[in-house]
């Protein structure tokens, strides 16, 4: 039976493995966003119970030890970045602290590796990278089963109402440049493992060639159907760096960007005329074209700072070159060209602790025995810490869930379902826009179909009771149009909802 320090240790262990090992592949139709508030969430979850597991065990050994790597420390000058610009260019820190690139995410990724990256041991380095393989085959196999329709041959789509799974790009990854990223790095791991088991003649030479070559048919099909779309699914660099310079003219913004949540803010201010006038008319990003990119543009130069510093920290040694070599060049080729992605940041971070000694940088620091403040006062931080942010994640969540569910009932036009459930998700989380422009839209549309009926001849006769319903509706309608934008002053999507409201 394991002691309760093996027994926290082995969690801290597992907690590192499924976070980083099993994101590319977690996804849940419950949300707007089936992945990367999820994947998001995965994450937030997994550095809560490191948090709380390295509390107890620091209660019960007396001692903190954490891991000071170049990635952790890349990591959390990312955090630190995101921190200064949620307080001082953030409009509505709610919405930039749920920011998939922003500074809950950062900071769960930072705490995941500081808290657990020295409990890997080398064979649990092996088992993660074989369940890496793993998840990398699976994503293969799916992506080949949606190139060739089969889903909807098995009539999968029609059977379970997931009509996304008629999509033949569709992947659980949430985007095919982060599926092909993620393959490609994957691939130099598995054929080197291919090499040395050959040599070995081993019968687990076979199961990796075959890995490899599901991995390279996937890459093919994916790019097969990817790349027509290439031109008009990428904000072009040129109109990228136009908008990057467009935030750095105002000496805040440069300092600090315009914050997580306003990437779109940024993007409709220095929108170029070329986007008005191509294929992109009418198109709105929600990310820069590149890693660097976004990060000016949200953090400023701080940010910039700080990405140049985690990029540092992922560029291995080139001699010897190894097949995990490639894979790190890879990866940050990736961050260099391709917008910044939540799944492709995990695959890095799990690349990396594979092929790197996290047990050199392994810190421990003693708890004082004979002053119990703090003895047991750093332990009780560290939980305290948990549960305040469980709490607060757990709201967002379930905002969430409930507002996905209005989305439902008003997709089979049940009016009076969708508005108590929309009143429950801003009852959750008052302090997202999106929740109240569309409890806004949901006011007015309830309103006019009130109004609406009868005939040319004989119009629809409202009660007194009916007009009362009517005015409370519209007036709810404004209101809730203005608090949006209160809440996000700088999205014109929020601007324009009020302009509708009015005119209607």
């Amino acid at each position: 039976m394991l002691k309760p320090q093996q027994l926290l240790s082995s969690i801290a262990e597992w907690t590192l493995i499924a976070s980083l090992a099993l994101v590319p592949l977690f996804f849940l139709p419950f949300t707007q966003d089936f992945y990367d508030t999820n994947k998001w969430l995965l994450l937030v979850f997994a550095a809560v119970v490191l948090l709380v597991v390295t509390g107890l065990r620091a209660a019960a050994a007396g001692d903190l030890t954490v891991t000071l790597s170049p990635l952790v420390i890349g990591l959390a000058s990312l955090t630190a970045a995101s921190l200064v610009s949620l307080f001082t260019a953030s409009t509505n820190r709610w919405e930039a602290l749920l920011a998939p690139m922003g500074t809950t995410s950062f900071a769960a990724l930072t705490l995941i590796l500081l808290l657990g990256s020295h409990t890997l041991s080398a064979s649990v380095k092996r088992l993660l990278l074989s369940i890496i393989e793993a998840v990398a085959a699976i994503a293969a196999g799916i992506a080949i089963l949606q190139f060739f329709g089969l889903a909807a041959l098995a009539g999968l789509t029609r059977v379970t109402g997931l009509t996304f799974l008629s999509d033949p790009l569709w992947t659980p990854i949430g985007s095919s440049v982060a599926l092909v990223v993620v393959l490609v790095m994957m691939l130099p791991l598995v054929g080197e493992q291919v090499l040395i088991e050959a040599k070995k003649k081993t019968p687990l030479a076979i199961t990796l060639g075959f890995v490899a070559a599901l991995i390279t048919t996937a890459l093919g099909v994916t790019l097969w159907k990817m790349i027509p779309l290439i031109a008009t699914s990428f904000l072009p660099l040129s109109d990228a760096w136009a908008l990057t310079l467009e935030v750095l003219k105002n000496p805040r913004q440069a300092l600090t960007g315009v914050g997580a949540e306003n990437f779109i803010a940024a993007f409709t201010t220095g929108r170029t005329a070329a986007l008005n006038t191509n294929a992109f008319l009418g198109l709105r990003f929600n990310l820069n074209a590149t890693f660097l990119f976004h990060m000016i543009t949200t953090f400023g130069f701080i940010g910039l700072g700080a990405a140049m510093l985690f990029l540092k920290s992922l560029l291995p040694r080139l001699q010897p070159l190894t097949a995990s070599s490639i894979s790190l060049i890879i990866a940050v080729a990736a961050l260099l060209l391709l917008p910044p992605n939540l799944t492709i940041l995990t695959a890095i971070i799990a690349v990396w602790l594979i092929t790197n000694p996290c047990q050199d940088y392994q810190k421990t620091f003693r708890l004082p025995a004979h002053r119990k403040a703090v003895r047991y006062g750093v332990p009780a931080v560290f939980v305290i810490a948990a549960a305040v942010t469980l709490y607060g994640v757990g709201r967002a969540y379930a905002a969430e869930l409930t507002f996905f569910r209005s989305l439902a009932a008003a997709s089979r036009n049940k009016g009076t379902e969708t508005y108590n459930l929309q009143i429950q998700t801003i009852g959750y989380n008052p302090f997202i826009a999106r929740y109240h422009l569309i409890y806004s839209q949901t006011n007015l549309a309830i309103a006019s179909a009130i109004t609406q009926g009868g005939t040319a001849n004989q119009p629809k006769t409202l009660t007194d009771q009916d007009r009362q319903t009517v005015t409370t509706l519209i007036q709810q309608s404004i209101r809730e149009a203005k608090i949006a934008t209160q809440l996000a002053p700088a999205n014109v999507f929020m601007w324009e909802n009020l302009a509708r409201i009015y005119q209607s």
